[in-house]
């Protein structure tokens, strides 16, 4: 099916007969809109990017958060006229045993996702450290509280008041 309008291709490219016709094959209520700040589109798909990317790299699991917090697998309804192949091919007798199953393995599941996280989610510190000599002002030279001396001296920045 050719989408273009008058045998162009730079018609536009949902507003002719030929998508319309397709919406309606399929039953897709197509509406327009005018986006009230074009210029924020752009920093709206930085931003998307960077969560999916955040996701991604705080999930090393390959599971998505809905199935670590629920244990299965979401489908999202489309409101469209076909069906999706996990709707048609549904199974009720088969679904109850595969969530049974689902829910005997799911604190499996969340062990190893936590197993796998611990590492990023431990502390990013270590101490608590003594000063014990000032090179000058910034530099600190350290010690463990066994009395073990740090090979090299610690800037500032690099440091977190203890209090006990």
């Amino acid at each position: 099916m050719e989408f273009t309008d008058s045998g162009c291709y730079n018609a536009r490219q949902f507003d002719n007969k030929g998508f319309k016709l397709f919406c309606s094959d399929i039953a897709i209520s197509h509406y327009f809109s005018s986006p009230g700040h074009p210029q924020a589109n752009g920093q709206l798909e930085v931003t998307n990017r960077m969560i999916l990317r955040n996701l991604k790299e705080r999930i090393p699991t390959g599971e998505t958060p809905f199935s670590l917090v629920y244990g299965i697998e979401s489908v999202i309804l489309v409101k469209i006229g076909m069906p999706s192949f996990k709707t048609s091919n549904f199974d009720k007798e088969n679904n109850e045993i595969e969530l049974k199953l689902n829910l005997d393995l799911f604190d499996e599941k969340r062990e190893q996702a936590e197993e796998l996280n611990a590492e990023k989610l431990s502390s990013t510190w270590e101490g608590p450290y003594k000063v014990i000599k000032i090179s000058r002002p910034g530099n600190y030279w350290l010690k463990d509280l066994s009395g073990k001396k740090l090979p090299h001296p610690w800037n500032v920045e690099h440091l977190k008041k203890y209090y006990q």
